[in-house]
């Protein structure tokens, strides 16, 4: 339950649920996570806004983390595909995914966008966000374990991607938050701040709405 326990990433996923909240409001229905990972995304947004979470992912072991994270739960966790999600056309007021797209070519991301505008209520919005290579977050880690199969993916081309899908901007950008070691553990709101302004922000990201 590292993500619940570790005092820097439960401030990053208070500072996501904070954005979200920051942009759109309030969120007064069931939530879609996809690509769910640790899921404790969808854990604090649950926990703010009341509202039941479903966690879509490929893979069973990323499944079996959220359990852990998640301890005793009414949520649902569904094994799937990002592209072709097994749920009735706007089901879910809010559908949001942070850290999936980058790993795809631009077929698969279009597939995966346009699914998750199927899957959104009309009043509903999508948010989703994928690490900036500018960032000296990413910077650390790849210098520390190695990069992965990410691929850049600008601001501007995440906008574009949207909006291929019949999706309406409501806001993007650049995050405000940092959690590199190298800048120390907690550095001050104020540095974040023009980090995130500079485009060195942690996340790249969108939220939209049909």
């Amino acid at each position: 339950m590292f993500e619940l326990t570790d005092p820097t990433e439960v401030k990053y996923y208070q500072w996501i649920t904070d954005e979200i909240s920051n942009i759109i409001g309030s969120i007064d229905g069931p939530i879609l996570e996809v690509g769910g990972g640790s899921g404790a995304l969808s854990f604090e947004l649950s926990k703010r806004f009341g509202c039941k979470a479903t966690i879509l992912d490929s893979s069973d072991v990323a499944l079996e983390y959220v359990k852990i994270v998640f301890g005793e739960h009414d949520h649902v966790l569904v094994k799937g595909d990002a592209t072709d999600i097994q749920f009735s056309n706007e089901s879910f007021s809010l559908v949001h995914s942070i850290g999936l797209i980058e790993h795809f070519s631009d077929d698969i991301i279009d597939k995966m966008v346009k699914e998750m505008s199927r899957l959104v209520s009309k009043k509903g919005n999508i948010f989703i966000a994928i690490p900036n290579y500018f960032s000296p977050d990413m910077i650390s880690l790849w210098m520390k374990y190695g990069k992965g199969s990410e691929r850049y993916i600008s601001v501007k081309r995440l906008a574009e991607i949207a909006s291929n899908a019949g999706l309406s901007i409501v806001a993007s950008g650049h995050s405000e938050f940092s959690f590199s070691e190298d800048l120390g553990r907690f550095i001050p709101r104020s540095i974040e701040k023009i980090l995130g302004r500079c485009g060195l922000g942690f996340l790249n990201y969108v939220m939209c709405k049909k």
